[in-house]
């Protein structure tokens, strides 16, 4: 009541509609509000769910000790919350039709709503429904030990959003975990990663594994060279390098006459060869000797 600030008011209470009499005991109150059980709006609540083989679904709750809890209708938006609702109204809804992520993925919230006029509650979580890819750098169809590579993880169609990311890794060292877009794996295996909104507990859906194979690097194999007809050389391969060696330089024992030095590389399987390096030479004319010498020949690698 206006201008009645130093007056003490009787107030008669109607509860569930029913009013006190008018002679009845009345209740002092001053300064007194009373607050609704109805102020607090509650919140719904999405998930998504992705069974081994089956399909992604996304269901959408409202917490049994809300007001109205049975009842509810389910409005789902896709892409901005300030989109026009989709047209069913069921708890569960399935994405490109229970597929999720093949055709792309879609950001997704819902709401409940009850009554007429409808009393909706707050917006859910936010759910990606979106699938992560692993891409590898450089592309080659055959990876060897001791090559710089790098897996990126990616979110198909993630748009602006601001993704962190996990990987899941199953190698001979055990399973073991990464974070970050980028990792330059030094061993083989199998690899998955999801990629996480930052600031919000959604994730993407994993990867389709993919497997890293990485073989044996370079092989040396080496020869002795020694001229035989001007401008032509004999070759030997030398004892111990029969089936190559990892070593890029090779140590000769008992050198004792002149001789050149070639080496080879291969790998693979079919095995691919390099072309052979340019000879070596290593003199022992007059007074010059060695008992051990060490190898180093250039070799260039041409594909």
């Amino acid at each position: 009541m206006r201008k009645g600030e130093d007056t003490d008011w009787f107030y008669s209470i109607s509860l569930e509609g029913k009013r006190s009499p008018p002679n009845s005991p009345k209740k002092r109150f001053k300064s007194q509000s009373l607050t609704s059980r109805h102020s607090e709006r509650p919140k719904a609540r999405l998930s998504k769910d992705t069974p081994a083989g089956g399909s992604l679904s996304l269901t959408c709750s409202v917490s049994s000790s809300s007001p109205s809890s049975s009842g509810w209708k389910y409005f789902w938006y896709r892409g901005k919350k300030t989109s026009e609702p989709l047209i069913t109204r069921e708890d569960v809804l399935l994405p490109n039709g229970g597929g999720g992520g093949g055709g792309g993925g879609e950001f997704y919230w819902c709401r409940g709503g009850s009554g007429d006029p409808v009393y909706y509650t707050e917006y859910s979580n936010t759910v990606a429904t979106h699938t992560a890819v692993v891409t590898l750098q450089p592309d080659w169809p055959e990876l060897y030990s001791g090559e710089a590579i790098t897996l990126t993880c990616a979110v198909r169609d993630g748009g602006d959003a601001e993704w962190e990311y996990r990987w899941e890794i199953f190698n001979s060292h055990g399973p073991h975990k990464l974070s970050g877009a980028v990792i330059t794996p030094s061993h083989g295996g199998d690899f998955w990663c999801r990629g996480r909104l930052r600031y919000e507990t959604s994730s993407s859906e994993w990867s389709e594994a993919f497997t890293l194979k990485v073989s044996p690097g370079w092989r040396f194999f080496w020869y002795r060279v020694v001229p035989s007809l001007p401008g032509f050389y004999s070759r030997e391969l030398l004892p111990s390098s029969t089936n190559g060696t990892e070593r890029d330089s090779y140590t000769v024992h008992g050198h004792a006459r002149t001789a050149g030095y070639a080496c080879r590389a291969a790998r693979g399987d079919p095995v691919f060869r390099s072309s052979s390096s340019e000879p070596q030479f290593v003199w022992s004319a007059g007074s010059f000797r060695r008992d051990v010498i060490t190898v180093v020949t250039r070799l260039t690698l041409n594909f």
